[in-house]
């Protein structure tokens, strides 16, 4: 059995790869619609300098041709030669998402009012005709040998998909890191990120071809692969000086772009069991990374965000050439900087720590400066549980999380791979017990501790006698917490307020469970929404969850006995205190959830600027 020949029976599959690219694709899937693009043609109008504008319309020019070549390929090529079922299914896929890219780009065009002449433009640059040319050279020829074959998977997989669009891609990103055609930057990530399936599988597809054809495998082959990937680079060039010709662009240079595909054109070869040619090792242009690190989908429709946790981009784009990578999590997301990570969120959490101590303690100053009388709390009468049900405990929370820190690190540096999958379904099934049974059941014990307090006459007392105490502290609290959202956005009123709206979520299960950890599912979602790197915020909330209080309180079990013995507390104010903060858990809690979230943004923001 080979590629060239159909087996009539489905399975078992002869190149199950080939059908995992599949099914990985039909799991991205996605149409133009889906993003919002009244902003881009608001920007387009408004925002966009003439050199930005110019660089646009160049990038246009060409874009939905060259996806229209590659499906072609897809379509008129490959589907002749083929055989297997799986392949075809494979290929039938690609060619499907090829189509919606297609539509895509149009779609943008289009929006932003772009004339239909324009589709046709790039036959009057050199440039543009010329790339045009170099591949019609393979979709019109009617070789059909087992070498043409093979250099045409390599042209139109590593060295079209994979490196020509991965140019424009680059480009057309940058505007997105300055919040600028942010529906063109979806589009084109969700583009990159099926790119970079198509190209790892059809270069998947041509090693396979080799190593059933071994014989076209000899220098004078090497050669024209060499000399194919010299041509695309040196026409990509051209294209580069004509899309810059009225100069560069904030944060983006032609050189930069003219390194990143000799960058990209390394890794290509590689892939393809050739040597890498470019005096180009690192990523000129690293950014990128972390934009295509947390693409996701945007249900428009029902206006949720889910993540493509099986298929969006991780890692650098380095890792990409050689894997298709699943979504990282908590440190091991960013192992590359492991220590630098974890020695900044360190710091940033004792300073904020102290920093809302300090605020603490300066508003506990101000309410004593007025008398309050401490009404001794006695149990005449108490209401005792039916039944307990008690866990040992087998390690302590604190001890959990330093396991945790030294896992992570140690793990990730000696299994990369297998610490990924591991990783991914721990954090999978953390979130779903805690979605699926903690969250929902922690109300019902709020509402019992409620009764009980109540029917002690605690609640009455505390209402009565420190109404004024909690007005005030919940006060101070709560416009702390607004102040740190402030300071995260510059204090710039629209996205202040939208930072905050998606966090109420969180703010409202917070307050119901009393629980930061409980809450945790719904804090990541609003906070990755806040954040341009979502990797990030995977690993900081996690562990801010935990043990950054951004309002002091803490575990008052834990306390009392500190309380007790060098503050030298007595019974009554141990009681008292303990109920004080019952009554205040979920003001406390939802203080905290929202404060995680700030901190979050601004820790993304410090650690983007020591990177």
């Amino acid at each position: 059995m080979s590629l060239l020949e159909a087996d009539p029976i489905y399975k078992p599959f002869n190149y199950p790869w080939a059908y995992d690219a599949w099914l990985q694709q039909q799991r991205i899937h996605w149409i133009p619609e889906e993003v919002p693009l009244a902003d881009d043609v608001k920007d387009w109008k408004t925002k966009l300098s003439n050199v930005e504008k110019n660089l646009l319309t160049q990038i246009f020019r060409f874009f939905t041709q060259a996806d229209i070549e590659v499906n072609n390929c897809y379509m008129r090529h490959y589907s002749n030669i083929f055989k297997p079922t799986e392949i075809c299914m494979m290929l039938a896929s690609f060619s499907n998402m090829e189509t919606i890219h297609i539509a895509a780009y149009s779609y943008l065009l289009d929006t932003i009012g772009m004339p239909e002449s324009e589709y046709q433009a790039f036959l009057k640059y050199d440039a543009m005709r010329k790339k045009y040319e170099y591949m019609l050279e393979f979709e019109e020829s009617k070789k059909h040998d087992k070498k043409h074959v093979a250099k045409t998977l390599a042209v139109f997989g590593a060295f079209t998909e994979g490196l020509q669009l991965f140019a424009s891609f680059a480009i057309l990103l940058n505007f997105q890191r300055f919040g600028k055609m942010k529906g063109m930057g979806q589009i084109i990530a969700w583009s990159a990120r099926d790119e970079t399936l198509h190209t790892n599988s059809i270069i998947m597809l041509f090693n396979t071809f080799i190593k059933e054809n071994n014989e076209i495998w000899d220098n004078e082959f090497k050669e024209e692969l060499y000399s194919a990937c010299r041509t695309i680079v040196e026409l990509e060039d051209e294209f580069i000086k004509l899309a810059f010709d009225l100069g560069d662009v904030k944060g983006l240079s032609a050189e930069e772009v003219r390194n990143y595909i000799r960058y990209v054109a390394n890794r290509r070869l590689m892939q393809l069991g050739l040597e890498s040619i470019y005096d180009v090792n690192d990523n000129p242009i690293p950014w990128l990374d972390e934009i295509l690190n947390g693409v996701e989908h945007t249900n428009f429709f029902e206006n949720r965000v889910t993540e493509y946790s099986r298929a969006a981009t991780q890692g650098t784009w380095e890792e990409a050439f050689t894997e298709n990578d699943t979504n990282n999590s908590s440190v091991n997301n960013l192992k590359q900087s492991a220590i630098k990570f974890i020695l900044l969120l360190i710091i940033m959490i004792f300073l904020s720590n102290l920093a809302s101590s300090l605020i603490a303690y300066s508003v506990g100053h101000f309410i004593i400066q007025n008398t309050y009388s401490i009404q001794d709390i006695t149990y005449e009468e108490t209401i005792v549980p039916l039944w307990s049900f008690r866990l040992p405990l087998l390690l302590s929370n604190f001890h959990a999380l330093a396991c945790g820190f030294v896992s992570s690190i140690v793990v990730s540096i000696l299994l990369p791979k297998k610490s990924k999958e591991l990783s991914n379904k721990m954090l999978d099934l953390t979130l779903f017990i805690l979605k699926t049974f903690l969250t929902p059941i922690i109300p019902i014990f709020v509402l019992g501790l409620a009764l009980k307090m109540q029917h002690d006459q605690v609640l009455s007392i505390i209402f009565k006698d420190y109404s004024i105490i909690f007005i005030i502290i919940a006060s101070a609290t709560y416009l702390y917490v607004f102040l740190l959202y402030g300071a995260a956005n510059s204090f710039k009123i629209t996205s202040w307020i939208a930072s905050i709206s998606n966090m109420i979520p969180a703010f409202i299960t917070a307050m119901s469970t009393m629980s930061s950890n409980a809450t945790m599912p719904l804090t990541l979602e609003g906070s990755k929404k806040n954040v341009k790197q979502p990797d990030i915020a995977s690993s900081v909330i996690p562990i801010t969850a935990s043990f950054h209080l951004v309002v002091p309180a803490g575990g008052i079990m834990v306390m009392l006995p500190i309380l007790e013995k060098y503050l030298k507390f007595s019974p009554e104010m141990l009681s008292l205190i303990t109920a004080l903060y019952i009554v205040f858990d979920p003001i406390i809690t939802s203080a905290n959830v929202m404060g995680n979230g700030a901190f979050t943004m601004m820790f993304t923001k410090l650690y983007d600027k020591l990177k």
